[in-house]
């Protein structure tokens, strides 16, 4: 007998879209909604900017700097840091690739040659750089599981958009940190720089998301984007058609190129939905788990009320599949 793979909600929330509108081309069916496709990006929007990332490079450059000895160690950190200034001069154009690709242009600045001595440096940088800071755990922003749970509730699809070099398996395990990977799946709705080969805000990045969901069918008035950095976020969205909002963690002002500004997450409720006394949504704090079953069907997919397998398993037999 044929084992069909559990979905994850964010994988059959896409599925159940592509169904509802096969056909169809009519955008506004939902009048308790101003938008039917909403794309995030990452850092300092859904989830908070710390500084783990400069942690983690300090520390597996050290690590390489005690493998190739000080002298060879001290060259290798010196090229890296060089390269690295030079990457975010060019952040749009994703000129490395991967970490690997990135390492590999800095161990040739370093005059590293012998392929021995190379693969030992990728595998002790990566093995370190993607372990995570002891200590610090990655959270999401005040605000963004509930509305993600919104979004969920009201069967609006949503999609990731990230400038990461990051492999899909590591940014993966963040988004289960974060307690994000209900909402969120690297294979179904998630988009890295590293695997499409350009960054934001390249509209290449921005229409991968698009095609990778399959939602062609969406006007580009639309779907909103929100993101931290007016240039690469605010520009590549705008570029879209998309509508776009600058949540304000890195910048104070987008100097007018984003539609709307917030400060918080829970701006966006007010932007994305018209409400209305028909439409009723339990925050995620005030979820009660046998409640919910009782009065509502099957609840929001959050950790705390709810395992993610039962979550699918119920999604699963609801669609019939």
């Amino acid at each position: 007998m044929k084992t069909i793979p559990l979905l994850t909600p964010a994988a059959t929330a896409c599925r159940e879209r592509e169904k509802e509108m096969e056909g169809q081309h009519n955008q506004h069916q939902d009048t308790n909604r101003k938008f039917d496709f909403v794309v995030f990006d990452w850092k300092g929007t859904l989830q908070h900017k710390g500084r783990t990332k400069c942690i983690r490079e300090k520390i597996a450059l050290d690590e390489v700097a005690h493998l190739l000895g000080q002298e060879v160690g001290d060259k290798f950190k010196q090229c890296y840091w060089e390269h690295k200034e030079f990457s975010k001069a060019r952040e749009s154009e994703n000129i490395y690739g991967t970490k690997s690709k990135f390492l590999e242009r800095v161990l040739d600045s370093a005059d590293i040659t012998v392929k021995e001595t190379r693969d030992n440096v990728t595998k002790v940088f990566l093995h370190r750089y993607n372990k995570p800071v002891e200590g610090v755990k990655k959270t999401m922003a005040p605000g963004a599981h509930s509305l993600l749970q919104k979004l969920y509730h009201h069967k609006i699809p949503v999609g990731l958009v990230r400038n990461s070099t990051l492999p899909a398996d590591s940014f993966r395990e963040n988004l289960q940190e974060a307690n994000a990977h209900h909402f969120f799946d690297v294979d179904r709705n998630v988009v890295l720089s590293g695997e499409i080969g350009v960054g934001k805000p390249h509209h290449k990045i921005f229409s991968g998301i698009v095609e990778k969901m399959r939602l062609h069918h969406i006007s580009p008035e639309r779907v909103l984007y929100i993101g931290d950095e007016p240039e690469l976020d605010v520009v590549g969205g705008n570029n879209m058609g998309w509508k776009t909002a600058l949540i304000r963690t890195s910048h104070t002002s987008s100097e007018g190129l984003a539609h709307y500004e917030i400060d918080t997450l829970e701006e966006l409720h007010n932007i994305i939905f018209v409400e209305t006394t028909g439409t009723e949504f339990l925050p995620m704090e005030t979820i009660d788990e046998k409640e919910y079953f009782v009065t509502k069907g099957d609840p929001p997919p959050t950790s705390e009320c709810i395992s993610k397998q039962d979550v699918d398993e119920k999604l699963i037999h609801s669609l019939g599949l």
